[in-house]
């Protein structure tokens, strides 16, 4: 990958006791970060938005907006910049 700096933001949204609800969403996020890590991604710059009680920050869409503004905003050209969405987006 190139020297710039690795930024992500992550989105799992298993939407449990919906008519909507998934399974596995936040173990994908769970995973890729920990593959994303793995391969010198700093956790400072991984912002993880899971559907799980107590989150504290829940992936709704002005929480994901703002988290997407945040990673775009710091970007600089030779930065790599992942975007996972894992649910129904």
């Amino acid at each position: 990958m190139g020297k710039g700096t690795k930024r992500a933001v992550l989105v799992g949204c298993n939407y449990p006791k919906t008519q909507f609800s998934l399974h596995g969403c936040i173990n994908d996020v769970k995973a890729i970060t920990d593959v994303i890590l793995n391969f010198g991604f700093k956790g400072s710059d991984v912002n993880v938005l899971i559907d799980v009680p107590r989150s504290p920050v829940p992936p709704t869409g002005a929480n994901i907006k703002v988290a997407l503004n945040r990673m775009l905003n710091k970007a600089k050209p030779g930065d790599v910049l992942i975007k996972g969405g894992f649910g129904l987006l």
